[in-house]
């Protein structure tokens, strides 16, 4: 199923999907927002259809796998029209474990005080 997402997104870029045109020049210095190349739900009826009819992917295939396909078939657009630096920022928006460290990030220095203070404590005893 994803190499068939690449395949979308290089047809997709090129325009030869039917509805979609892609136009512009790769921009590498571009800085990504949220809330680009975003993937409506027509263009993942148009991957299922390119994907259906070129890579033999069933239609319930595409429908399970729906959340993963459309964050592929984003990364493989930002990878076209920006670089694969934006694509990895916008990979990290998924990343689970990144979010967590993010969320934690601001406790660290307290946390990193509390440990030396703890260690220089023992150290007397």
């Amino acid at each position: 199923i994803f190499n068939s997402t690449l395949g979308f997104a290089i047809e997709l870029t090129a325009g030869r999907i039917k509805q979609f045109e892609m136009v512009g020049q790769v921009d590498y210095d571009h800085v990504m927002k949220g809330d680009e190349f975003v993937v409506s739900d027509v263009l993942f009826q148009s991957f299922k259809q390119f994907a259906v009819e070129n890579y033999g992917v069933a239609n319930s295939d595409a429908e399970q796998f729906r959340t993963q396909i459309v964050r592929s078939i984003r990364n493989e657009l930002v990878t076209a029209a920006y670089g694969l630096q934006p694509a990895q920022r916008i990979a990290r928006d998924y990343d689970t474990q990144i979010q967590k460290a993010f969320e934690l990030l601001p406790r660290a220095r307290e946390l990193w005080q509390r440990s030396k203070a703890a260690r220089a404590a023992k150290a007397k005893n």
